[in-house]
């Protein structure tokens, strides 16, 4: 593939999410040659996907990104954003108070578009700066499972001459695209797919980041294996999954959820909300989870690195600096107990011949 950008014929690197055949690219669709499984193009979007987003009915979907396309010629970012909230949650009027909170803080996050960058490179770059296939960035190739809205995307298309982002979700993608072509990023690509069957050959990927990801995902270690599948020989692969043992839940805002047994989770959610909110879709892992995993797939080829308290305190912040000052002491970041009811694990993996852990990285990626 050439550093010229991603506007060139991406068939070449593209394969059947099903049976990983040859794809054929015809006018508005891609064939599989193998199986002859037909993948749709929408508003420049492949559309890879085995199964569906399950937020949504396939025909109601398009016609929400119907609205979302004819409108957002006039609309910027964020109302383009509001738009979304519209068609995606209940009426307003139907919403509950900590329903409201939720999107209310959700929204607020996403719109702190500057800061979030910010953080995202920061932590990012500190992973690249000390990986040595990964410090020349030159024509490298990068891969952000579970892109969202765009703010992995943006945070490193500064960092790689080119990027694609996946998602499962058709709307989220339409949000990206106008958030990266208002802030002026060519070198990117968006691919609506899932993230347990990505559509790509293997050994392809200088580096592949899924942020927040692995709890949505169906079939984790799936995932995880297909990160490995697609990922260069001495590629680097970072994620980031919330610890289930942490004393409040993030995405719900609710203490004790990952004390619960999961098949009571959502019944507890429920109950802590006064019925107000729900909880499908999200299965949190614990470090034990996600130890047996990365062993299963990267073997000893990986290290995890903790956090004690939100990931989302800004570095730049003092607190934010005064806890990585405390977060390097190896007494307390390599502790058994620490990775237990930590906030976020941080995984940094990498697929080399050996298949050794180095050690320098294991003593220095934080």
């Amino acid at each position: 593939m050439q550093c010229s950008g991603l506007q060139a014929d991406l068939t070449a690197i593209y394969c059947c999410p099903i049976c990983k055949g040859n794809l054929s690219s015809l006018p508005d669709l891609y064939l599989c040659e193998q199986c002859e499984k037909v993948f749709p193009v929408r508003w420049g979007i492949p559309d890879f996907r085995v199964f569906r987003d399950s937020n949504y009915n396939p025909a109601d979907e398009m016609l929400k990104a119907e609205q979302l396309v004819q409108d957002r010629g006039q609309l910027d970012y964020g109302q383009l954003r509001g738009l979304y909230i519209e068609l995606t949650q209940p009426r307003r009027e139907t919403w509950s108070p900590r329903l409201e909170d939720l999107i209310r803080d959700q929204n607020r996050r996403a719109l702190s578009i500057e800061g979030r960058v910010r953080d995202i490179r920061f932590s990012i770059a500190h992973l690249l700066s000390i990986v040595p296939t990964q410090a020349a960035y030159g024509c490298q190739l990068a891969l952000d499972n579970g892109c969202g809205h765009g703010m992995g995307i943006l945070s490193l298309a500064s960092s790689f001459s080119q990027v694609i982002g996946v998602d499962i979700s058709f709307l989220g993608l339409l949000l990206a695209q106008k958030l990266l072509s208002e802030r002026g990023v060519t070198n990117y690509a968006l691919i609506c797919a899932c993230a347990e069957a990505l559509p790509f050959r293997e050994n392809l990927f200088n580096f592949v980041s899924a942020l927040a990801l692995i709890e949505h995902v169906s079939d984790q270690e799936s995932m995880i294996r297909e990160t490995h599948r697609v990922l260069k020989q001495g590629g680097a692969f970072m994620l980031t999954s919330p610890n289930r043992y942490f004393v409040r839940e993030p995405h719900k805002n609710i203490v004790g959820v990952g004390f619960v047994p999961r098949r009571f989770q959502e019944k507890y959610v429920h109950w802590m909300s006064r019925n107000q909110l729900g909880y499908s879709g999200y299965r949190l892992l614990s470090y034990i989870e996600l130890r047996s995993m990365m062993r299963e797939v990267y073997g000893r080829s990986w290290t995890c690195r903790v956090h004690l308290v939100n990931r989302s305190i800004p570095p730049r912040t003092l607190l934010g600096k005064l806890y990585r000052k405390l977060g390097i002491i190896p007494m307390i970041t390599e502790s058994f107990p620490y990775k237990l009811f930590c906030a976020t694990h941080t995984v940094i993996a990498w697929k080399d011949q050996t298949g050794e852990v180095k050690a320098e990285l294991a003593k220095d990626i934080k």
